[in-house]
């Protein structure tokens, strides 16, 4: 879909390319920018002044009927040897509606004395100014946000955090990313805080809808970090990519976080939790381009946008299904036993294939089956298979970590391919030879009897007094399960199916 250009400001302005939008939850937006009015027959707002604008549009386009002057330095403006600016503004949404604008700046008196620093305001949802513009940061000494790199984020309930980077050298624990928090009303929570006393060329934060941030910054290896809702760090500083440039980041659901950058084989990207830990791997984004985007939707999924040399403007929407550690319930089509020796327990097997929504955890996460670093023996997931009407119940089936991959690309938004798949067609570790989970699409388990291992206690034949067998699979904090009824007695060597009944309640 295609729409005409909507201007943002009329009238000659300069230095007006250092623009900034966000948008609230029902498409209405907010444009900042810095200006410099140099046009002495227009003579605008900012004639004689360099100061920070914003202009509304609502959902539908409409322009708002007044450009408003959110930061200005002749609101304190000295005449005298020191030279007032406003510069760089960077706007957020809050989840009510309203809006809050940053931007470095000085401050003259007519005393003489100087403020320099970051300075913020409020807007309403109409975008007009709400109270004064005020100071972000405490510490006064040295040169804070004098470099170009600031950046701010804002969650559901109306606070917002700001992050920039100091040249405050002079005055350590001052120097490199700081870092402060606010209320919806403007105040602060919590201190200014050193993020890292590391020069940064680039520096930019998010926040989820309960107040997590995340902070990245870097040029050459590319770090971040963590801040709960009250503005405390939670750990320490963690490597993001090894090396990269141009990083941001942006919420990717209420848990975590995705992080786009330029790397060394082009634009690429990584998924971390709001602890810090990563959740997948690098992942391509574009082998061209430079200076990433990044924007996500509430459930996790995103778009990148970038440049590319031929100056034009590139966009890419991933998909992402993020994890929520829960039972899944699924509605099963087919269960396969067939025994192969009539009667014999030891040869019979059972095979169960479910189909409906099925969500897979993702890589890296605390319910990753893989050993990623664990010793070979550990069990991150298990399988069962149980008669609630006989009572028999296989227990956990271990499936150790050696035994099993990941499948489908590496590429996010291969989604709907990415899974995992456990293969023992040895029996080393026990009854079960074959599982396979895919995102969205199918879940598989294989399992034997087999003597010489615990005893498979459930033959997955048809007794008297058996009923549905509801079959399990078990991969850290997640949890499928499928009921099935069988038909067929299968004592005479022939294969019998299991009949899917409804989705359980809840898995056992």
């Amino acid at each position: 879909m295609s729409a005409p250009d909507l201007y943002v400001t009329a009238g000659s302005f300069d230095s007006d390319e250092l623009l900034s939008v966000a948008s609230d939850a029902a498409g209405n937006f907010v444009v900042a920018f810095n200006a410099y009015d140099t046009d002495a027959a227009y003579q605008g707002p900012c004639y004689g002044s360099p100061c920070v604008l914003t202009r509304r549009r609502d959902a539908n386009g409409v322009l708002a009927p007044a450009t408003f002057i959110v930061g200005d330095p002749r609101l304190n403006a000295y005449s005298g040897a020191y030279y007032n600016q406003t510069a760089n503004p960077e706007l957020a949404a809050d989840g009510e509606g309203n809006f809050v604008v940053a931007w470095e700046g000085y401050d003259s008196t007519s005393a003489g004395s100087v403020t320099e620093g970051v300075w913020a305001r409020k807007l309403v949802n109409s975008g007009q100014v709400n109270g004064g513009q005020f100071l972000v940061n405490a510490v006064k000494n040295g040169y804070q946000g004098d470099t170009g790199r600031l950046d701010l984020a804002a969650d559901d309930a109306g606070n917002f955090t700001v992050v920039w980077h100091d040249e405050n050298d002079d005055y350590p624990p001052y120097s490199g990313v700081s870092i402060r928090r606010f209320d919806k009303f403007k105040n602060p929570i919590g201190s200014q805080q050193n993020v890292t006393p590391d020069s940064a060329n680039d520096v930019a934060v998010a926040s989820t809808g309960a107040g997590a941030s995340m902070v990245v910054w870097g040029d050459g290896p590319i770090r971040g970090r963590v801040y709960d809702s009250l503005g405390a760090a939670v750990g320490a500083e963690f490597q993001v990519a090894a090396t990269g440039s141009y990083p941001e980041v942006s919420a990717a659901g209420p848990s975590a976080f995705v992080v786009v950058f330029d790397g060394p084989a082009g634009l690429a990207g990584r998924l971390f939790d709001t602890a810090g830990s990563a959740v997948s791997n690098e992942f391509a984004i574009s082998p061209t381009g430079y200076t990433p985007s990044v924007a996500a939707d509430g459930v996790g999924n995103f778009v990148v946008t970038w440049k590319e040399d031929d100056y034009e403007a590139r966009a890419q929407r991933f998909q992402v299904e993020a994890p929520q550690p829960a039972d899944h319930p699924l509605l099963g089509k087919v269960l396969v036993v067939t025994n192969k020796i009539p009667d014999d327990f030891a040869k019979s097997s059972g095979k169960w294939k479910a189909g409906g929504s099925v969500v897979v955890p993702q890589r890296g996460s605390a319910s990753d089956p893989r050993c990623n670093g664990d010793p070979a023996g550990t069990v991150k997931a298990t399988a069962r298979f149980s008669s609630a009407t006989s009572g028999e119940d296989t227990g956990p089936i271990p499936l150790p970590c050696e035994g099993w991959t990941a499948t489908g690309s590496n590429v996010v938004s291969a989604v709907l391919e990415r899974g995992f798949k456990y293969s023992d067609s040895g029996a080393v570790h026990g009854p079960c030879s074959s599982i396979t989970i895919t995102g969205t699409k199918s879940l598989s388990v294989t399992c034997k009897g087999k003597t010489g291992f615990a005893v498979f206690s459930y033959d997955l034949m048809v007794g008297a007094g058996q009923g549905a067998m509801i079959a399990s699979l078990t991969l850290g904090d997640f949890t499928y399960c499928a009921e099935f009824q069988p038909l067929l007695d299968g004592s005479d060597g022939k294969q019998f199916k299991g009949k899917a009944l409804a989705v359980p309640i809840a898995c056992p």
